[in-house]
């Protein structure tokens, strides 16, 4: 996603203008579709990982309202620009592990 925003700077204020110009059906459409993937991605890999702490969630913090959540966050700094997303990491370490994850362990979620 990164290496797609640097290639194509402007992509999301231009994929909200056509998007305002009519071109929502299919397109949104599509675009749910490849955003439902991802997150499906995101929580079989949340789930995947034996280092999550057993009470990490909860019936209102469920792992569906995290990773809802933490794509949010990511669109939102991509649409913003933003080069660092150390503070996401960084909630992440703690929810996920307990704060026993220390941002410079190097874990990174996939992300910088």
């Amino acid at each position: 996603v990164r290496a797609g925003a640097g290639a194509y700077p402007d992509f999301f204020a231009a994929h909200s203008v056509r998007m305002a110009q009519g071109q929502r059906g299919r397109a949104k459409n599509t675009m749910e579709q490849y955003f439902e993937h991802i997150k499906s991605g995101m929580l079989r890999v949340l789930r995947a990982d034996p280092n999550v702490a057993p009470d990490a969630f909860s019936p209102t913090l469920t792992e569906e309202a995290l990773i809802d959540f933490v794509f949010d966050q990511m669109l939102l700094m991509l649409s913003r620009g933003e080069t660092s997303s150390a503070v996401l990491v960084e909630i992440l370490g703690r929810v996920l592990y307990s704060s026993k994850v220390p941002a410079e362990s190097g874990i990174s979620f996939g992300i910088k």
